[in-house]
């Protein structure tokens, strides 16, 4: 059973996506939580008490996903980070469409939402260097032309699924799959080509579950 802690939480983080941060005020998590401001000052004592107890949750499925092993081995490897992140913003879209009002007035969670993208970043860039190596990739057209696209692979992570939800159209994992893979394979070699068809166009492949703490 939902604990009156977690449901404040989760009301919380439903109106700051639907409102943002800055309009919701601590009267309408109380009346959606179904409890009276003074109930629910006796978990949190204000609203950014609600704000970063919100944004630990996201922090710590963050770590589940930095903390994942990560099998280099087939073009795959992708699939498996792109899941993670889709799953992010499933589980907290809050996160993603109040990214500009947390970096004004929130500085310390923004650096820790920072702190993840670039770790993200390198992960993304070790993949496409990995199999570069192996010669999924073609040569790189110019001097840190792959670096330029993991930033865009980065960008499409953190902004497709927002721009999805607040227009109210579909945000499926197949669709997200769609742009990022449109992105990577103009890179793929005839190598790399063959191994998207077997493996990850035609599906045969069971993309492994990501572990998080």
């Amino acid at each position: 059973m939902q604990s009156v802690k977690q449901k404040i939480i989760k009301v919380a983080e439903k109106l700051f996506f639907e409102h943002g941060i800055a309009n919701v005020r601590l009267q309408q998590i109380a009346d959606k939580a179904g409890i009276s401001v003074g109930h629910l000052a006796y978990y949190y004592k204000n609203k950014e008490a609600i704000v970063y107890a919100a944004y630990e949750q996201v922090f710590e499925y963050m770590s589940g996903i930095l903390n994942t092993q990560m099998e280099l081995s087939h073009l795959t490897d992708f699939d498996i980070l792109f899941r993670a992140v889709y799953h992010l913003g499933i589980a907290f879209p809050f996160c993603f469409n109040n990214k500009w009002e947390v970096s004004r007035y929130h500085p310390d969670i923004e650096k820790k939402w920072e702190n993840f993208s670039e770790k993200k970043l390198i992960l993304t860039q070790q993949i496409i260097a990995f199999h570069k190596e192996k010669g999924n990739f073609k040569p790189e057209p110019y001097k840190k032309a792959y670096k330029l696209l993991a930033q865009q692979l980065q960008l499409v992570f953190h902004f497709w699924m927002p721009y999805q939800m607040l227009r109210a159209k579909p945000v499926r994992y197949a669709l997200l799959q769609n742009h990022l893979w449109g992105l990577i394979y103009p890179h793929l070699s005839n190598k790399g080509i063959k191994e998207y068809n077997r493996l990850i166009s035609e599906k045969k492949y069971t993309i492994s579950k990501i572990v998080l703490k």
